[in-house]
């Protein structure tokens, strides 16, 4: 049974604000509306990325830190690269291996990504990549239409990443089909789905299964009383048996 853990990791995002400078491009923006929400609009056939982040802090990975932003992330930013905004993990439900924020990029196109990470220059800043985090994981997917994610202050968001059962390759889409009612009956709702995102870990590439669920709820206690829900004990063995593994957090907007 995957572990729940409701004593949660609180960890300070602060130390990516050099990763999270605002940066102004006509194919994708981010806004604050009026302090209370993180809008994020994407035009189709962009490139969405979302980075799971857990920093190292010894003096040497601050060190490694500095040249990396101080090189790597302009050169990022020249191919196209976008940041857009970051969501702080106040907790993890499930799982053990640790995140401290998601930051939320975007490129001009999954080709521009692609064509940047064989760069030749990037190669010795890629190497630095796991002495400076203990993770950094990467979840891209090209958006076919417009999207318009707008993170809410007042609202309460989870981000669930599944490792899909390649035996059981329906059982979790069929899990996150029959729960999707009881969101609606308590107006919680899927925010944002990466299905079939393309993942690398470091530099590493991935074998494809992941999937990414964001979930939007209106109150704080919504999580626990889904977890205490019929729903969710009818379809569990869904979730069990199609995932060979499974994270939950829970994260809130970064509002400058």
């Amino acid at each position: 049974m995957y572990k729940i853990n409701f004593n949660g990791k609180r960890a300070s995002a602060a130390m990516l604000a050099i990763a999270l400078l605002s940066c102004s491009f006509a194919y994708a923006k981010t806004t604050e509306n009026a302090q209370n929400a993180l809008e994020i609009s994407l035009e189709p056939s962009q490139l969405l990325s979302l980075i799971a982040i857990d920093l190292k802090n010894s003096e040497e990975s601050k060190t490694l830190r500095k040249e990396y932003f101080t090189n790597a992330v302009p050169m990022a930013r020249k191919a196209g690269y976008t940041p857009l905004g970051s969501l702080r993990v106040t907790e993890q439900v499930v799982g053990k291996a640790g995140v401290q924020s998601f930051v939320i990029a975007s490129w001009p196109s999954d080709l521009d990504d692609l064509k940047f990470e064989k760069t030749p220059e990037l190669q010795q800043y890629k190497d630095m990549r796991p002495l400076i985090w203990n993770r950094l994981d990467f979840f891209k997917q090209s958006t076919l239409s417009k999207l318009l994610l707008t993170f809410s202050k007042d609202k309460f968001y989870t981000l669930a990443i599944a490792k899909v059962n390649p035996e059981r390759p329906d059982d979790y889409q069929t899990y996150l089909k029959n729960i999707e009612s009881y969101l609606h009956g308590i107006n919680a709702r899927y925010f944002y789905q990466m299905t079939a995102p393309r993942v690398s870990k470091f530099s590493e590439r991935e074998n494809s299964g992941y999937r990414v669920t964001l979930v939007e709820w209106q109150k704080e206690g919504d999580l626990e009383r889904f977890q205490n829900s019929v729903a969710l004990k009818d379809n569990y063995q869904l979730l069990r048996a199609g995932t060979t593994g499974f994270e939950l957090f829970r994260v809130e907007p970064t509002i400058r």
